[in-house]
C-alpha cells in the first residue's frame, strides 16, 4: 500500500475516533471545560469520511477520463455492496439484540436494511444513530456513475478544467441546498446527499487534479511546510466552528451552512496534507501513516458501526451504578477497548472475507 493510501487509512481512523469522542460525551459529560468547548468541532469529523470517499472512489474514474480506458460500473457496484452491507447488516442485528435500537416493524427493518430510512421522519432514527452517514454514502455510490456519464466526454476533451468545473458545480448544488433547507423544521433534508455534496466534491476535485496534473516542483520541495500549513488551516477551521458552536434549535450534526463550510475546508485540508507529501516525510503523513494508526484505520469501519451500541450498553447496563455511570474517562476507555475488539472481529470475520470476493471474476 502506498504511503498516501496508508495516510488515508489514518485519516479514516482520525474521523472514527473523533466521532466516538463526541458520542461518548453525549452519554457521560466530560469534566474538563476546555474539552467540552471543543466538542462542537468534533462533530464535523464525518466530513472526513465523505471527502475521502469522493477522492478514493473518483480517482479511478478520473484516470479513465484521462486514458480513455473503460470504467467497469458492474465491478464498482459489486465492490461497494460488499464493502458496506455485510458488516452493516451484522452490526444492525447486533444493535437490535443488545436492545439499543427502536426497530419494531417490518417497515422499520426494510428501511434500515436498505439504508433508505433517512427519507422518512418516522424511520430516520429508530435504528443506530450513525446509520444516516451510511445512507449518505450509498446515495453517493449510486449518484457517482450518473455523474461519470454526465461529465466523461467533457473530461476526456478538456481534462483538468472539466474535472474542476464539475466539482464546483456539485459544491454549488450543495451550498444551494444549505441555503434552501436552513430551517430547523427541515432537519430531515439535512441527512440527504445534496447537503453533503461539497465534501464529496472536494474529494472529487483532488482526485481529478492528481490524475490530470502533477504537483509543481516548487510544491514538492516544500512538501513539509505545505502539509503542516494545511493542518494548521484545518485546525483553525475546527476551532472557529467550536467557537461558533451549534445554534439553538439546529439539529446535530448538520448545523448551518457556515459551519458546514468550515468542516468541509478542514476535511479538504487534512486530505491535502497527505496528498502534497508524496514521499510521506512531513509530520501529518508520518503520524497518520504510522503502524498503529493505520491498523486502527483498517478496523475503523467495524469500530464505527458498533461504537454507539457499545456505548449505550456499557452506560445503561454494565457501568450503571451511580458512582461510575457518569465517569467520562472510564466510559471512554472501556468503550474504546470493547469497540476496537469488536471492530477487529468485524474486519477479520466479515469485512475481509467479503472483500476477497471482489477478486473473483464476475459471471457474464
Amino acid at each position: 500500500m502506498s504511503g498516501r493510501l496508508q495516510a488515508c487509512d489514518g485519516l479514516r481512523a482520525l474521523a472514527a475516533l473523533s466521532i466516538f469522542l463526541f458520542h461518548t460525551a453525549g452519554r457521560a459529560q466530560p469534566s474538563l471545560d476546555a474539552y467540552v468547548k471543543l466538542l462542537p468541532a468534533v462533530r464535523g469529523a464525518v466530513h472526513i469520511f465523505f471527502v475521502l470517499s469522493g477522492f478514493l472512489l473518483y480517482r479511478p474514474i478520473a484516470r479513465a477520463h484521462r486514458t480513455g480506458a473503460p470504467w467497469d460500473v458492474r465491478t464498482y457496484a459489486r465492490n461497494r455492496v460488499l464493502r458496506i452491507f455485510p458488516a452493516y447488516w451484522v452490526a444492525l442485528l447486533g444493535a437490535f439484540f443488545l436492545g439499543t435500537t427502536h426497530i419494531r416493524t417490518a417497515r422499520d427493518w426494510l428501511a434500515h436494511l436498505t439504508l433508505t430510512h433517512v427519507f422518512s421522519r418516522h424511520e430516520a432514527f429508530v435504528g443506530p444513530a450513525i446509520t444516516w452517514t451510511l445512507s449518505v454514502e450509498v446515495s453517493f455510490y449510486i449518484a457517482l456513475p450518473l455523474y461519470h456519464l454526465a461529465i466523461r466526454r467533457f473530461a476526456a476533451r478538456h481534462g483538468l478544467r472539466a474535472e474542476l468545473a464539475g466539482a464546483v458545480i456539485l459544491a454549488l448544488i450543495g451550498a444551494a441546498w444549505w441555503w434552501w433547507y436552513r430551517s430547523p423544521s427541515d432537519w430531515l433534508q439535512q441527512y440527504w446527499l445534496p447537503w453533503w455534496l461539497p465534501s464529496f466534491a472536494s474529494g472529487i476535485a483532488v482526485a481529478g487534479w492528481m490524475e490530470h496534473a502533477q504537483l509543481p516542483v516548487a510544491w514538492q520541495r516544500r512538501a513539509r511546510s505545505l502539509a503542516c500549513g494545511a493542518v494548521v488551516v484545518a485546525v483553525a477551521c475546527l476551532l472557529e466552528a467550536a467557537r461558533v458552536g451549534k445554534p439553538p434549535g439546529v439539529f446535530i450534526p448538520s448545523g448551518t451552512g457556515f459551519d458546514q463550510m468550515l468542516f468541509t475546508i478542514s476535511a479538504l485540508m487534512l486530505l491535502l496534507s497527505v496528498i502534497v507529501d508524496a514521499e510521506g516525510v512531513a509530520l501529518p503523513a508520518v503520524v497518520l501513516g504510522s503502524g498503529p494508526v493505520v491498523a486502527f484505520g483498517r478496523v475503523s469501519y467495524g469500530f464505527y458501526l458498533w461504537h454507539v451500541a457499545v456505548l449505550d450498553t456499557l452506560h445503561d447496563h454494565v457501568l450503571s451504578s451511580a458512582s461510575v455511570r457518569n465517569s467520562y474517562v472510564l466510559l471512554l476507555v472501556v468503550a474504546f477497548v470493547v469497540a476496537t475488539v469488536v471492530g477487529a472481529l468485524s474486519w477479520y470475520g466479515i469485512e475481509s472475507p467479503a472483500l476477497r470476493l471482489r477478486r473473483r471474476p464476475m459471471v457474464t
